[in-house]
């Protein structure tokens, strides 16, 4: 636990220490991260009495042994207005005339990307209907049912599982 750190947002620069208090959840907290058996994953954990709070875990293996590097999501979407998309990017993005192509969400990691996607694609079902399906290594939010007049399909896959198709057979 005394090599356990964390970021008080995803932009800051300090990693600050695991206060000692918590020495005891965190020992349990790494025992049950080994016994998942998968390189990456979703977890549920609770911290002492607070609510549960549900994290993207990715297992790794560095020089020194194997690290968690854990990040805590949302569970549920917001609006595109309450993520902050400008009204004319809100509109294009909504319109009922944009029907093919591909929209790509970009950016650093915790800065957003799946949490927009999936306010987009709930609010597109929504409002013009139609059927999503998803491919997910881990799915982080709760996506598949009905919205509004739309219905979507998320589907976990390994890793593995997705570069199947595109790995060349030698």
């Amino acid at each position: 636990w005394r090599e356990c750190w964390f970021k008080e947002t995803p932009d800051a620069l300090d990693a600050k220490p695991v206060p000692a208090e918590t020495a005891d959840e965190l020992v349990a907290f790494y025992s049950e991260l080994q016994s998942a058996g998968k390189a990456s994953f979703v977890h549920a954990w609770r911290f002492g009495d607070s609510t549960e709070m549900i994290l993207r875990v990715q297992r790794m293996q560095t020089l020194t042994g194997e690290v968690f590097v854990c990040r805590r999501f949302m569970l549920e979407t917001n609006s595109l207005d309450a993520l902050g998309f400008p009204p004319l990017l809100r509109n294009l993005l909504m319109s009922a005339g944009l029907r093919d192509g591909l929209l790509v969400f970009c950016g650093k990691a915790g800065s957003g990307k799946t949490t927009a996607a999936c306010t987009y694609a709930k609010e597109r079902l929504a409002t013009h209907g139609g059927v999503l399906w998803t491919v997910e290594n881990p799915p982080e939010l709760l996506l598949a049912g009905r919205h509004g007049r739309g219905v979507c399909y998320q589907m976990s896959v390994e890793a593995d599982e997705c570069m199947g198709e595109l790995t060349p057979a030698l």
